[in-house]
């Protein structure tokens, strides 16, 4: 469980709580990763951590996140967070809490006055989901 009181910063809130898989691109097409992941959205964030294992959770500020939407690929419905640099990220959960998600991403990514983060604090837990994922890049953009 990702320990809130420990990370959050000044009027941080969480908005939603979730388990999450990462879906990317394999030799033998798209298919979601083993690890679940809780994603918890607040307003300034969206948290990414593996459970059980005790990993510190990656952090993808708002001001990362230029569009979220939601795309079906094959027979995979996914909500789509396409970042400032151009990347994809896929994520799928249960059917029923898709609509909640993005609602939260939404309000998330909704113009905030007087708040930003270190952009190379943020940079740097992007690279680590990455290389995470065993090098194989889940934000590729299918662009």
């Amino acid at each position: 469980m990702i320990d809130e009181s420990a990370i959050f910063v000044e009027d941080e809130k969480r908005l939603g709580l979730y388990t999450v898989q990462v879906l990317r691109q394999t030799a033998r097409g798209w298919a979601p990763d083993i690890m679940q992941l809780q994603a918890l959205v607040t307003n300034h964030r969206l948290l990414l951590k593996p459970f059980p294992r005790r990993y510190a959770p990656a952090s993808i500020p708002a001001g990362y996140i230029k569009k979220v939407d939601n795309h079906q690929i094959n027979h995979h419905r996914t909500v789509c967070l396409t970042l400032q640099t151009g990347h994809q990220l896929h994520i799928i959960l249960n059917p029923r809490l898709m609509e909640h998600i993005t609602d939260d991403l939404h309000a998330m990514i909704a113009p905030k006055p007087n708040f930003q983060f270190d952009e190379k604090v943020a940079k740097g837990h992007i690279e680590r989901l990455i290389s995470f994922f065993g090098g194989v890049d889940p934000f590729k953009s299918q662009n």
